[in-house]
């Protein structure tokens, strides 16, 4: 289990890797670029949000990196994060 553990990725999980994290029981992921194939955690603007599923027994908090570029993904971002949907 991984309590209490932020998890930093490049690119919004798929929904499938989402669910693991829920599993995993993280506390908070931060990525940088939006999946917008299938994405699991709303960074894209869709209503997928696998990490707010009511019915589970974990749920953990979804950030997008909002001034990152492809070449310099986490440098300007260490700071500043917008949650992509907050869990109800």
């Amino acid at each position: 289990l991984c309590n209490g553990y932020d998890v930093y990725l490049t690119k919004e999980p798929g929904v499938f890797e989402s669910m693991a994290l829920v599993h995993s029981r993280v506390r908070r992921v931060v990525f940088g670029m939006t999946n917008e194939e299938d994405g699991g955690l709303g960074g894209s603007g869709s209503s997928v949000s696998v990490h707010c599923l009511q019915g589970t027994n974990h749920s953990y908090r979804a950030f997008k990196c909002i001034d990152c570029d492809d070449n310099n993904l986490f440098a300007a971002c260490s700071e500043i994060h917008e949650e992509t949907q907050p869990c109800h």
